[in-house]
């Protein structure tokens, strides 16, 4: 059974490792974005993958389906893999930029409504509780007018964002929307004025503890330090851009940035902590490669 709430969020730094435990109330989840461009390509690998670690909730992030993200593209890209893991478990999805290649995202609109992805009325984002946590769903596509403003469905988004944030004050939250703030990858930083209103809402609050974004086809786990205000104090968020889902890898220069590889990451959620491993795809492993992993505390 899904709740829908809202939370809020902060930045920084570097991680660290530390052994965690969970209990059987410490739900995991899998998260990727940039999936399926072509029929039967890689996203067959990575569902199976995704399938196989058996998560309480999925998280998907932007670009679906390339690269329009048409009705006909959810159906001969999407549904067969991707589809019949949304169908199988709790999903929560965020549109990118190549749904917009639809008008209005309409196919993506309608594989909300096929796979039950949380909305919030006719807007595409969205507040869930996971337990303890909650998971803040935005749209970063076509929210700002211009590199000063927001365009008036970027001020309904933010007031959303500020809504849900206060709302669910007191618990870890995770915020995820598609195009990084930051970013090592192919794209680089996202610096139009909309990007930058989600980002510099999120981090304001303390109980943001992680950040994921799409987009730059890698992976790249960055721990963030935000500086204390006169209402926050300072602390860190782990932002993680997963676009490793299907679509070709991209460069990414980063010390802490993986390419080349396809696969999802694993969020274990605790109530002081969450531990990630990002999971390649493996030829003889159904749970996939381990190849990068890590706790952040709080």
């Amino acid at each position: 059974m899904r709740m829908f709430l809202a939370i809020a969020l902060t930045t920084t730094g570097v991680f660290a490792i530390a052994p965690s435990f969970a209990t059987p109330s410490d739900p995991t989840i899998v998260a990727v974005g940039d999936i399926a461009r072509y029929v039967n390509g890689p996203q067959t690998e990575t569902a199976r993958l995704a399938t196989a670690l058996a998560p309480r909730e999925v998280l998907l992030l932007g670009d679906l389906a390339y690269t329009k993200g048409s009705d006909g593209e959810f159906r001969d890209k999407f549904a067969a893999n991707w589809g019949t893991v949304a169908s199988a478990f709790t999903t929560i999805a965020v549109p990118g930029n190549h749904e917009y290649g639809t008008n209005n995202a309409g196919g993506y609109r309608h594989a909300a409504t096929t796979y039950h992805f949380p909305t919030t009325g006719s807007d595409l984002w969205s507040v869930t509780r996971i337990g303890t946590w909650t998971v803040i769903g935005l749209d970063s596509e076509g929210i700002g007018a211009s590199t000063s403003r927001l365009n008036p469905k970027g001020k309904r988004e933010i007031a959303f964002l500020k809504n849900a944030l206060a709302t669910n004050a007191g618990r870890p939250t995770i915020v995820m929307w598609h195009r990084p703030r930051y970013s090592n990858g192919q794209h680089g930083n996202q610096s139009d004025v909309g990007v930058k209103q989600l980002w510099k809402t999120s981090v304001a609050d303390s109980d943001v503890k992680l950040v994921l974004w799409g987009h730059d086809h890698d992976f790249e786990p960055v721990t963030r330090s935000i500086a204390a205000t006169t209402s926050t104090p300072a602390h860190s968020v782990l932002s993680m851009t997963i676009g490793t889902g299907g679509a070709e890898p991209y460069t990414c220069t980063g010390a802490h940035c993986l390419t080349g590889k396809y696969g999802v990451v694993k969020l274990t959620l605790h109530s002081s902590s969450v531990d990630w491993q990002f999971r390649a795809v493996s030829t003889t492993k159904s749970t996939g490669t381990i190849l990068k992993s890590g706790t952040f505390g709080w």
